[in-house]
């Protein structure tokens, strides 16, 4: 899909910009001489397909637009692009987001805020209900709503992109899951204190127990569907579609595992606890490390830069 490109420059380096940039094959130009306030200078609006997008973020960062002071780069996807002379490329174009859009959409999906951290902890207490009751459409929907997967792709993205930005990731992967496991304690005291024990499960339409001893084996295929759940979260994200990783939390274990070391420890049961930690551990270094390799692989192939900030 095309995006729209407008950056703020100083009114001194605007024609060098411009001509620069009028060598990529580009859909439209557009340039506003002295209309902007903070920070004061030109504003030059573009249009172009995204394969040509890091090609143009390369121009900027040898410019300094985006990194210097009195600059500003702004990306945006219009609904669509009419253009006869550019309509084959437009209808065949790449689907690929720069470093800080991608940086952007993880922000906004793992900022550990008290909504997600409100979230967080839900999901873990609805994995528990669904674990204790052995009913799965409920620990599938405590998957899909827990925003567990960005937060630790987050940190790959950072060391890929040269951005300290990992930093926020792995502090914002600490704060959600604590959140989850301190959900998952509350809902298993409180089904013990209903005279429950959601650790011995109850028949539903599975066997009794069922969820819990799937998540607590470890096996080849369970390694293999994490790797490429893994290898597939990171490639949605760095192609602008992270709204697709909902499906990646349910290939994964990292909710129902993290939610079993809560209910490990409310209940006292150090051996479940400590099995679910390994499991979720085991899970977490997969995202990470498959995430980086997809994301240096990105840098190498793609984008060619550091990220700006």
């Amino acid at each position: 899909m095309p995006r729209i490109v407008q950056f703020t420059v100083p009114a001194h380096d605007t024609d060098a910009f411009v001509e620069h940039i009028q060598q990529i094959e580009i859909i439209s130009l557009r340039i506003q001489r002295g209309i902007s306030i903070q920070p004061p200078g030109d504003v030059v609006t573009i249009e172009a397909v995204n394969r040509v997008l890091p090609e143009i973020m390369r121009l900027c960062a040898r410019h300094g637009i985006g990194s210097r002071e009195g600059t500003s780069i702004v990306t945006s996807e219009p609904k669509s692009v009419v253009s006869a002379p550019h309509a084959r490329p437009i209808t065949h174009d790449l689907s690929e987001s720069p470093w800080e859009e991608i940086e952007s959409e993880l922000a906004k999906e793992s900022n550990a805020t008290a909504n997600a951290l409100v979230v967080m902890a839900a999901a873990g207490a609805i994995a528990v209900l669904g674990i204790a009751t052995d009913a799965l459409h409920l620990v599938v929907g405590a998957m899909i709503i827990a925003p567990g997967f960005e937060p630790i792709s987050r940190v790959a993205h950072g060391f890929a992109s040269r951005s300290r930005t990992w930093r926020h990731g792995l502090l914002d992967t600490g704060r959600a899951y604590a959140a989850l496991l301190a959900g998952a304690a509350a809902a298993s005291l409180i089904l013990q204190g209903l005279d429950r024990n959601p650790l011995s499960g109850s028949a539903s339409y599975l066997p009794q127990s069922a969820l819990l001893s799937y998540w607590l084996t470890i096996s080849v295929p369970s390694l293999l569907v994490a790797a490429v759940a893994s290898v597939a979260g990171a490639l949605l994200i760095a192609t602008n579609r992270s709204v697709l990783t909902a499906g990646v939390m349910v290939a994964l274990s990292l909710v129902p595992s993290a939610a079993m070391v809560g209910m490990g420890l409310a209940g006292g049961n150090m051996a479940v606890a400590g099995t679910a930690l390994l499991r979720w551990t085991i899970e977490v270094g997969m995202v990470f490390l498959l995430s980086l390799v997809v994301f240096v692989w990105k840098y190498a192939r793609v984008h060619r830069r550091p990220m700006m900030y």
